[in-house]
């Protein structure tokens, strides 16, 4: 059992991104742990902020997806579940330098301890971890 979870429905407009970021950073201030300074942490939100962007860009406009966040000690689970079937590349790369996109799940990758992604009914959730430093470094 997660010591702390939440679940939210969002619709799919780029201004819900940042209402995903404050989840995130309400779920960890909500157990002690201020997101500001600390690495792990805006890591997390960076993170978050990623997939759903990837949700809002990828599903259907018209439709909706939920963010749900899991914290199991010292580990962040984070899952965006939205109605796009195709899923993000396996092995992320930095792709075209001149590009202003393509570059979020390079930084997922970079950042989580583990992430993936799985078909669900209509859908897809995608998924990463992170470790989070309780203390400030």
């Amino acid at each position: 059992m997660p010591e702390q979870s939440t679940r939210r429905q969002y619709p799919t407009r780029p201004e819900s991104v940042a209402q995903v970021r404050t989840q995130v950073r309400e779920l960890l201030a909500s157990r002690g742990i201020e997101p500001h300074g600390n690495e792990s942490a805006e890591n997390a939100v960076l993170v978050a902020s990623e997939l759903a962007g990837n949700a809002v860009c990828h599903a259907s406009s018209s439709g909706s997806y939920s963010v749900t966040l899991e914290l199991h000690g010292g580990i962040l689970a984070i899952s965006v579940r939205d109605t796009e079937i195709e899923t993000p590349p396996q092995w992320p790369t930095l792709g075209d330098a001149g590009a202003t996109t393509g570059r979020g799940m390079f930084l997922v990758d970079a950042l989580a301890r583990d992430w993936g992604c799985a078909h669900k009914g209509e859908g897809k959730v995608v998924w990463a971890e992170l470790l989070i430093d309780r203390e400030r470094p």
